[in-house]
């Protein structure tokens, strides 16, 4: 191989480098933006927020700002979901999972009954698991990967519950809460 293939691989390899680091950039960046927007649009006006509640909701913030170059997007946006649970209201939260929501989802739906967890809906060509009881996710308990996802919502236990049944089949969701890896 010649001098010149290799400097020209080698200036290939420095160009995918600065490319992939300016994307880097613009992400944090991006995501610093939102959390200032959150920090100083939203936090600032919401009125569902006690003082204590938007002074944790501002320490919360914090961290993520300081952990941000190691996070996956799922990692950010499961705090910014937390953030707004903080205010412990069920109408103040991030809407990331039904409606075409910003997480991805499984295509089951899920419902808790009194003998556990039961698929109850399921898409085109995964009729198999209909009434299907779900007992492990990421082989550990359901009950641990439902309390990693409590924190994203406000609200009492009913409503955690429900949105549970969303959060439950998010790959996205479980993975922000750091319940799989």
């Amino acid at each position: 191989m010649s001098w010149r293939v290799i400097l020209a691989c080698a200036v290939a390899l420095v160009g995918a480098a600065s490319a992939a680091s300016a994307q880097t950039a613009d992400r944090l960046a991006g995501w610093r933006s939102d959390a200032g927007v959150i920090r100083d649009q939203f936090l600032s006006v919401d009125r569902s927020f006690s003082d204590a509640e938007r002074a944790a909701a501002l320490q919360r913030l914090d961290r993520l700002d300081a952990d941000l170059p190691r996070l996956s997007d799922q990692q950010i946006v499961a705090p910014i979901a937390m953030v707004a649970a903080t205010s412990q209201n069920a109408h103040t939260r991030a809407y990331l999972l039904r409606n075409r929501g910003w997480w991805r989802r499984y295509p089951i739906r899920i419902w808790p009954f009194a003998d556990g967890w039961r698929v109850i809906a399921v898409q085109p060509g995964y009729d198999a698991l209909l009434g299907v009881r779900l007992t492990r996710i990421g082989g550990r308990p359901i009950a641990d990967a439902q309390r990693a996802v409590r924190p994203l919502f406000a609200g009492n236990d009913a409503w955690a519950s429900y949105m549970a049944s969303y959060s439950l089949t998010s790959p996205d969701a479980l993975l922000g809460v750091g319940f799989v890896g």
